[in-house]
């Protein structure tokens, strides 16, 4: 039940993150085509730091929140015996990160040309637009970093006294 609490704060941060990245990202290049935002992280530099934060936080690569979460869960189901719930949340992680790492590829592995051949040094986006999205971004890593203090000091009293 730590688990599935921690997790439902984590996933809040994650999924906001992602989707204000991504629409973001969007609303930029005007398509959601993967072959057609190869380059992207020349125009948007932070906002696709943001993503592959997001996106690891998902798959749950340490010390982002994700990983703390889905380990509380891990540990919660082998407890309980529920093997099938183990491999549910393992082959979830690996199919994030299949699909999260072929759009990391995409936008920045393969061979692209952004067109007016410069580099920015920050997004070409209002920084009113960027500060929430990286300011979602650092809840996500605090949330990692802080995962333990979080569980000890609100999610500990947000439980049942039978848990």
């Amino acid at each position: 039940l730590t688990g599935a609490v921690l997790h439902t704060v984590n996933d809040m941060f994650m999924m906001a993150c992602l989707f204000t990245a991504v629409g973001t990202i969007n609303a930029c290049a005007g398509t959601r085509n993967l072959r057609d935002l190869r380059g992207i992280n020349k125009r948007l530099p932070v906002t696709m730091g943001v993503f592959v934060v997001a996106a690891l936080a998902v798959i749950g690569i340490p010390p982002l929140c994700g990983f703390f979460s889905k380990w509380y869960l891990v540990l919660g189901a082998i407890k309980a015996g529920q093997w099938a719930y183990v491999a549910a949340l393992l082959i979830s992680s690996l199919l994030s990160a299949v699909l999260f790492f072929r759009v990391i590829e995409q936008v920045y592995f393969t061979g692209h040309e952004t067109g007016d051949g410069s580099k920015t040094v920050i997004d070409r986006i209002p920084l009113s637009q960027l500060a929430p999205i990286v300011c979602l971004a650092l809840c996500i890593l605090l949330l990692g970093i802080f995962s333990g203090k979080l569980i000890t000091t609100v999610i500990a009293f947000a439980l049942p006294s039978v848990f």
